[in-house]
C-alpha cells in the first residue's frame, strides 16, 4: 500500500484537519485583536486547507473501493 503520510504516524487527513482547525483558530483570534486583514487570510487559507482534507478524503475512499476485497475465511 501507498504510504502518503506527511508526518510519520499521522495520517494524511488527520495532517489537513489539523491545519484546518489551526487555520480557524488563529483566524478567530486574530479577528478577535482587531487585526481583519490577517483574519481574511487565514479564513481564505481555512477553506483551502478544507478543500485538500476533502480531496484527501475521496481519494482514500476511491483507493479503498477499487481494491479487491480480502478473503478472511479459512
Amino acid at each position: 500500500m501507498i504510504n502518503f503520510s506527511v508526518i510519520p504516524g499521522i495520517e494524511p487527513v488527520t495532517f489537513r484537519s489539523l491545519a484546518t482547525v489551526g487555520a480557524l483558530g488563529y483566524g478567530l483570534w486574530c479577528f478577535r485583536q482587531g487585526r481583519s486583514k490577517m483574519s481574511q487570510y487565514m479564513m481564505r487559507a481555512r477553506i483551502v486547507a478544507q478543500g485538500f482534507t476533502l480531496v484527501a478524503l475521496l481519494i482514500g475512499v476511491s483507493i479503498t473501493a477499487t481494491q479487491a476485497p480480502k478473503d478472511d475465511k479459512k
